[in-house]
């Protein structure tokens, strides 16, 4: 069965975008890339749910939503093994644990190369 696979993440973020580029999940799911900065309504209705897109991008797996460190690891799962920058992806979010004590990690890295690069958050207010 082939699984119905949405990606929301921040376009404007190098490592966000390298990761939707590179992650092999064509083979396991049909895909749909949602660059937030293209929809800020979008990025508007996740916040009022309590959906913040600066501490996490969201994926969507058939019916069921996930965020940040519980949507890396979804990605991993689904992830095929080809490649190193795959295998390493696998492993580093193909546990739960460990996606959970890395992510931190991966939004503070994110959030100082958006300020180095002064790219605005995405819920940032005028």
């Amino acid at each position: 069965m082939r699984h119905s696979l949405n990606i929301i993440y921040d376009g404007q973020c190098p490592f966000c975008s390298a990761y939707v580029r590179h992650a092999r999940l064509r083979e396991q799911a049909d895909v749909t890339l949602t660059n937030a900065r293209e929809v800020p309504a979008l990025v508007a209705e996740l916040a009022r749910k309590g959906i913040d897109l600066d501490t996490g991008m969201v994926v969507t797996l058939d019916d069921a939503r996930y965020h940040g460190a519980a949507a890396m690891h979804v990605l991993a799962s689904l992830t095929t093994p080809v490649g190193v920058w795959n295998r390493m992806n696998a492993w580093l979010f193909g546990s739960t644990r460990r996606a959970r004590i890395l992510y931190p990690w991966l939004r503070c890295g994110r959030g100082a190369v958006l300020w180095l690069l002064h790219r605005p958050r995405l819920n940032a207010h005028d």
